[in-house]
């Protein structure tokens, strides 16, 4: 891998936990490579162990701290770029480090800030997906760099609304990992990528992962999402 990247997550991170193993069962990275970021014990730093990561635990509630800290353990790991999954806002001590994008589920700029799927499904939604941008001063207001949906059921259940909006978060990570281990300037993403269409987000490249991809879609009964 070319970069070196910074995830910074909460909970249970299974999105970018699910990127990583697609992408280095396709040769792309491996766990020397990630550098996991927490705020609270939580599954992101246990399943990020488990993966022989490298973690680090940083319990601070106020975000300027936090995001100095981190912007301080990520150069110290040699992180070329961060990567959020994250339920918490960070500040430019971060974002003004190192080039920083983030992962938020819902087709901005619809929906910023906390409990985008639980907003869409009440604002019954006929189309749900997930956004990474650029990480700015406001929330959820960086730049677009990429979409990825699939059509929503108002009447489906919570779970089924969770389920896809994973899958669209797993390959919003995962084209980043891609990018990071081609070297590539990460907020071009956007601009040097083929987009499937003008909405959606650019395709992946790296058959190895795109098969994987497809398998993960099969698993999940997934029919009808868009790259």
């Amino acid at each position: 891998m070319n970069m070196k990247l910074a995830m910074v997550c909460s909970a249970g991170g299974g999105s970018v936990l699910q990127a990583f193993d697609l992408a280095a069962t396709a040769g792309l990275v491996t766990p020397a490579d990630i550098l996991v970021i927490v705020d609270r014990p939580c599954g992101a730093e246990s399943g990020a162990a488990a993966r022989l990561m490298t973690t680090r635990r940083i319990e601070e509630p106020n975000r300027v701290a936090f995001s100095a800290r981190a912007a301080v353990e990520m150069k110290r790991f040699g992180a070329d770029a961060a990567l959020l999954s994250f339920s918490r806002l960070v500040s430019e001590e971060l974002y003004g480090v190192l080039p920083t994008l983030n992962i938020h589920p819902s087709l901005l700029p619809s929906f910023p800030g906390i409990g985008a799927v639980a907003a869409a499904r009440t604002a019954s939604a006929r189309i749900l997906g997930a956004s990474l941008h650029r990480v700015d001063a406001g929330t959820d207001t960086g730049p677009l760099l990429g979409q990825a949906w699939s059509p929503a059921c108002p009447q489906a259940t919570a779970e089924v609304w969770n389920r896809q909006s994973f899958i669209h978060k797993t390959y919003l990570a995962a084209l980043v990992i891609e990018e990071a281990s081609r070297g590539r300037d990460l907020l071009q993403i956007g601009h040097q990528r083929e987009r499937r269409t003008p909405n959606a987000c650019p395709a992946l490249e790296d058959n190895g992962l795109i098969g994987g991809f497809q398998a993960l879609l099969a698993e999940r009964k997934m029919e009808h999402f868009v790259p």
